[in-house]
């Protein structure tokens, strides 16, 4: 099975002298950047949606993530977790590798079986791929970003 989430945490160095609020402003900041809809933040955290159906370019950070939701912990020893789901792309790509398969003209019996599956494994696998080493990047850059 798929993996449909990127998470992870990481510890800014600069958090303790900026304190949780101006990093949640950061990350507010950076997710209107990145033009991220239904924005929400509670007491120390920042949730939102993203997705593909929205009008921006595919090179667009939040293209790969329908929700999110970015976490700062304070303490001693301040850290930043994130939870990214990808769910919406796995069902988006799967479905159109089954239409597009369907759609073909492929008579092999084996390749039309397995053919959404790969056409599914190629298109959900590389755009996870790509969004795990971009959306950690994200939350850092956002994180220590200048005021």
């Amino acid at each position: 099975m798929f993996p449909t989430s990127i998470e992870g945490e990481l510890k800014p160095e600069d958090a303790v002298p900026a304190g949780t609020d101006v990093i949640l402003k950061r990350i507010e900041r950076a997710l209107l950047d990145a033009r991220a809809i239904d924005i929400r933040r509670s007491d120390d955290a920042v949730s939102f949606r993203g997705g593909l159906f929205r009008s921006v370019t595919n090179w667009n950070v939040l293209v790969p993530v329908d929700s999110g939701r970015i976490e700062v912990v304070a303490g001693p020893s301040m850290r930043v977790r994130y939870y990214f789901s990808c769910s919406k792309l796995l069902v988006t790509t799967t479905l159109g590798a089954v239409l597009l398969v369907v759609l073909s003209s492929v008579q092999a019996g084996r390749v039309r079986l397995f053919a959404p599956l790969l056409v599914t494994m190629g298109l959900f696998g590389g755009n996870y791929v790509i969004a795990s080493h971009r959306l950690p990047r994200f939350v850092r850059r956002a994180v220590g970003a200048a005021e």
